[in-house]
């Protein structure tokens, strides 16, 4: 555990996450109005909370002259395939793998070290990720998020109108907005629930550690006990800068 106060980027699709870390616990997380980050708000941010080590997880491009100064700064990570990990990697395309997938595995063993983890991330995609409890990660799935599954019926129909908020979605529709609803939400619930039964039938017994916006619609929802770990993301963000800075004055 670093003494010292570090500072955690979770760039996803339409947000930014920022996580404050002091001795190793989590103080300040907070999410910005809009993703990405530039050069000029990542020194703000650094220099706010006097931050000595710092790491980002993008699923975008970043800005090249934030790439540039992070990769002149030994003290400042973007988390990659090249970054050193606390696990081994089995996925085929490691370049492809995406950090906030990397951070979400890395969160897990914060939360169960020595077992058997699927990382349910429930955001704009459905990832699944498993680690074994050997420390290698195996791979996993992505499908389409609900609120990409209700866009995508509005877009590529002509009479199916747009539904924006899901939360309510009953098991079955009376009408075509609730059966918007139930399809895209309810149908998500049986693929996780399937997904679930699938990993523990391989695996034998798994640790299910759910994150990501829609966790709340999925977490009384679903047949299986679950962890739901809102900050997985920055917890494990956390962890791969610690493993990373050992021996850093």
């Amino acid at each position: 555990m670093l003494p010292y106060s570090i500072l955690a980027f979770d760039i996803g699709n339409t947000s930014t996450k920022v996580g404050v870390f002091e001795a190793g616990v989590l103080k300040k997380p907070f999410k910005t109005k809009s993703a990405g980050l530039t050069l000029k708000s990542y020194k703000e941010y650094v220099r706010k909370y006097d931050a000595k080590f710092s790491i980002v997880s993008s699923t975008r491009h970043l800005q090249p002259a934030l790439s540039r100064f992070i990769a002149d700064n030994d003290q400042s990570f973007v988390l990659n395939h090249l970054l050193a990990l606390p696990f081994e990697v089995e996925y085929q395309t490691p370049k492809t793998l995406g950090a906030d997938r990397l951070a979400g595995i890395a969160g897990s063993l914060h939360y169960f070290p020595k077992g058997n983890n699927l990382v349910i991330d429930a955001g704009t995609c459905i990832t699944y990720d498993m680690v074994t409890k050997d420390k290698i990660y195996v791979g996993g799935n992505i499908s389409p998020g609900v609120h990409l599954r209700l866009k995508a019926m509005h877009h590529y129909t002509d009479a199916l109108p747009l539904i924006k908020r899901f939360g309510d979605a009953e098991a079955h529709g009376t009408s075509t907005t609730t059966a918007l609803k139930a399809g895209a939400g309810w149908g998500a619930v049986h693929e996780i629930n399937g997904f679930v039964s699938a990993y523990k039938k391989q695996f034998g017994r798994v640790n299910i550690v759910l994150t990501g916006g829609d966790a709340p619609f999925f977490d009384n929802r679903l047949k299986t006990k679950i962890f739901v770990a809102p900050n997985l993301v920055l917890e494990g963000l956390r962890k791969l800068l610690e493993y990373n800075v050992e021996g850093i004055d």
